[in-house]
């Protein structure tokens, strides 16, 4: 069997070297992939820690831009393939005039590919002023992309993000809902965030799936799809050979 193709490293603007792992989505019921993130890594460092710092110092919108970059070049060579794909924008990146206007511009000039996008908020930092916001989502769905929310209902004010964002997807954060298993309280703030979303129409998925009795917790939860080291694990591969339960 022919070992599947890497592609080598990219870097983003501020020369760091980049590489793009992909993590499905699986629907529970069929076992089905339905969709897979794309998730940035950084040979040889620590994501975690190259993420916080790149926050801290001004350089999310370089790396958020370079994922996005390859995924979009992965989606044009590969019309067929029409499984959503989840790009990672750091709330830090949501106001800054460079990266819409990039953006649009190779979302434009790349037919077809902006509604196979789901830009996924994560919010390390709050969320910026309302009128950014509202801009950066006239912007995304006039490209023909979705909005998730990440990390609910961890992180920040995650009331004020689905009420400004009307996200399509709603993620469901993976240690709340391991820790719901114990602790009612945890049950009662994740239960709270799932009305919500169901009142906006929004997709759950699960983050955080490691076994079975995680699966079981998101379905009580009103979760139909999940992510997680149980249902397949990210690999730096091309999207094509992503697949469920590659663990």
């Amino acid at each position: 069997m022919t070992p599947p193709r890497t592609p080598a490293p990219t870097e983003s603007r501020g020369g760091q070297a980049i590489d793009v792992a992909y993590q499905p989505f699986i629907e529970f019921r069929t076992g089905a992939m339905v969709g897979a993130e794309a998730l940035a890594r950084f040979p040889g460092r620590s994501t975690a820690h190259v993420l916080r710092r790149a926050e801290l110092t001004g350089r999310s919108e370089a790396i958020d831009l370079a994922v996005l970059r390859r995924v979009i070049d992965e989606l044009q060579g590969d019309p067929g393939q029409t499984l959503p794909v989840y790009v990672n924008v750091s709330s830090a990146s949501i106001p800054l005039p460079g990266y819409l206007s990039t953006v649009r511009r190779w979302l434009r000039a790349a037919p077809g590919v902006g509604p196979r996008l789901v830009f996924d908020v994560t919010e390390t930092a709050p969320l910026p002023g309302a009128t950014a916001v509202r801009r950066f989502v006239g912007a995304i769905r006039e490209l023909g992309a979705r909005i998730a929310v990440d990390d609910v209902p961890a992180g920040y004010d995650r009331v004020y993000a689905i009420s400004l964002l009307q996200p399509d997807v709603v993620k469901l954060d993976g240690d709340t809902l391991r820790r719901s298993l114990e602790d009612a309280s945890e049950r009662v703030r994740i239960e709270a965030m799932t009305i919500m979303a169901h009142d906006h129409g929004a997709t759950l998925i699960a983050e955080g799936i490691e076994a079975p009795v995680h699966v079981e917790a998101a379905l009580r939860f009103g979760a139909a799809i999940g992510q997680g080291y149980h249902l397949g694990r990210p690999r730096c591969c091309p999207l094509a050979d992503v697949h469920p339960f590659q663990l």
